[in-house]
């Protein structure tokens, strides 16, 4: 953490400082080297002006970008405006570049990466990108995006942008090479809307065609971000609240996760073993499970109680199986 700008030199550092750290735990413990993962992160000036603008704006990336006056369709209605229109995969590649997940600002996910395994959607897109450029646009939903302010002159400007559908679509682009990422095209939609009532409503309409989970829908609620504040600062502990590419410690303690734990202490078990999406769906059920007031520390007595409890079934289970179990241990 330091006051300057970041960094390559500082970057380069801290992954040689993460590197040696990890080799000599492997030495001294004798654990494997996936058993132990180390991350590092560079706060600097830009980082920290990204979280405080993050408090209260939903478009971090505020840049003026232009495009081309060349074949867009201009759409009107009840307290917002867009265009639609074209764009070349090079222009998105090298934004992505530029930027990264401070894009997806607006959105319920950041980009969750392109891993090569059967069935992972943007390894796939990567691989569209790469071998079929000319048919990506015809392949891809395409890409939506907010903006602070829309101006049509010679060219088409548009005053800062927040991908709020399309993250994997931008990641999968970034991904490719810089050659094949020029050659291939794809459908974009850029909306400017003040009332923020109207732009929730954007955004939440914008993905439900995408594969939601339940929790992602409440991934920029403050008191969630609160909580992964708290936990990281006080405790060093990861407190996941929204997906991102990056692979979570395994004693990372997840809002879905915790969550049906939380609503049965709070006196809803029915809910927490039958309907647990509904903690994230229905606003009643998660301002009762997620109060204002509630802590880090709460949560991490949940946590432990909950583990124990499931620790003593599994035993109970066990002895059952074994033939060791007592009536009373059969009763429990």
């Amino acid at each position: 953490v330091h006051n300057c700008l970041e960094s390559t030199n500082v970057e380069s550092e801290l992954r040689t400082v993460t590197d040696g750290a990890r080799d000599k735990i492997i030495a001294l413990t004798g654990k494997k080297p996936l058993e132990i993962q180390l991350n590092f992160k560079e706060i600097g000036v830009k980082t920290i002006e990204d979280l405080y603008k993050s408090r209260d704006k939903e478009i971090l990336v505020e840049d003026v970008l232009c495009l081309p006056k060349k074949g867009h369709i201009v759409e009107k209605g009840d307290g917002w405006k867009a265009i639609h229109l074209t764009i070349t995969g090079n222009w998105i590649r090298k934004l992505y570049l530029k930027h990264g997940d401070n894009l997806f600002s607006a959105n319920y996910r950041d980009y969750l990466g392109s891993f090569k395994r059967k069935g992972n959607i943007n390894f796939e897109m990567t691989q569209t990108a790469e071998k079929e450029p000319k048919s990506f646009w015809v392949y891809n939903n395409g890409i939506t995006a907010l903006t602070n302010k829309i101006s049509i002159t010679k060219g088409i400007k548009m005053h800062g942008l927040s991908i709020i559908n399309g993250a994997q679509t931008t990641g999968s682009i970034g991904e490719a090479s810089g050659k094949k990422a020029k050659a291939l095209k794809v459908s974009f939609r850029v909306v400017e809307c003040k009332d923020k009532g109207k732009v929730s409503k954007i955004i939440k309409y914008n993905n439900t065609q995408n594969e939601i989970k339940a929790f992602d829908k409440r991934s920029n609620d403050p008191i969630q971000k609160r909580l992964a504040k708290d936990f990281l600062e006080k405790y060093s502990i990861n407190y996941i609240h929204r997906r991102t590419q990056t692979r979570a410690p395994k004693n990372a303690i997840t809002a879905f996760s915790i969550a049906p734990a939380l609503c049965s202490f709070h006196g809803d078990p029915s809910t927490a073993h039958r309907q647990a999406k509904d903690i994230f769906l229905q606003d009643d059920i998660y301002n009762r499970v997620f109060t204002d007031l509630i802590a880090a520390e709460h949560i991490f007595l949940i946590r432990t109680l909950s583990v124990a409890i499931d620790n003593y079934k599994e035993y109970l289970g066990q002895r059952v199986k074994n033939n060791e179990a007592t009536d009373l241990d059969k009763d429990q």
